[in-house]
């Protein structure tokens, strides 16, 4: 099931673990050439300021209180990913088109090949406007309580990502590889296609929202 929170964090928090991200990044972030980067952060680190690892606590609690799960050490370490916007050029061109937000591609797999992962948390630190891209998409997600479609468009949908994972293909990147069949290619491209379309029609990623 997924789970949608407004304000799960505050401004506050948000903008404070920013700033933490921020000051432990290689190099300033924002650059037009910078890939996508990931940030690992730990309230147990030593270099950490009292307020920053109180601001990672106070969260921490939260997603135990919400859970029901006390944070243990069998767990994936948290990580700020920061996703640089595309260069473009000129004021018309400024804003993605809908074909672009699925630029990073399309995660098939559910648990990140990891079996004993059961829950994930994904937490918003900047509001952006829905044509600016970001968003998170579940292509075959379905409303809790609601029978799985019987039409040709979802089993063509269930039939590509069914076809990706039995070919070890466990993002839609790895479908480019020209060593794969071509209808591997194609199912890449039909999910893709389809998570773009959601992401046109959807609310744009929020501050604070889990």
């Amino acid at each position: 099931p997924l789970y949608y929170c407004e304000d799960f964090l505050t401004e506050e928090e948000c903008d404070a673990i920013v700033r933490l991200v921020h000051a432990s990044a290689p190099h300033s972030l924002g650059h037009a050439n910078q890939a996508k980067l990931r940030i690992d952060i730990d309230a147990n680190d030593t270099f950490l300021a009292p307020a920053e690892a109180s601001v990672l606590r106070a969260v921490e609690r939260r997603i135990a209180a919400l859970t029901g799960v006390p944070g243990h050490c069998g767990e994936m370490p948290w990580a700020v990913h920061f996703t640089p916007a595309a260069a473009r050029e000129g004021e018309e061109n400024a804003r993605e088109q809908p074909e672009d937000r699925m630029t990073l591609g399309l995660h098939v797999d559910t648990n990140n090949c990891r079996l004993k992962r059961w829950v994930t948390f994904i937490i918003y630190l900047h509001t952006t406007e829905p044509e600016l891209g970001g968003h998170t998409v579940f292509p075959l997600a379905l409303k809790c309580g609601s029978d799985e479609p019987k039409g040709q468009k979802f089993r063509k949908l269930h039939n590509a990502a069914s076809l990706l994972t039995s070919s070890s293909v466990h993002h839609t990147g790895q479908a480019s590889n020209p060593l794969l069949a071509e209808d591997v290619h194609e199912a890449s491209r039909l999910l893709l296609a389809h998570a773009e379309r959601i992401a046109a029609a959807a609310a744009g990623p929020g501050q604070g929202r889990m």
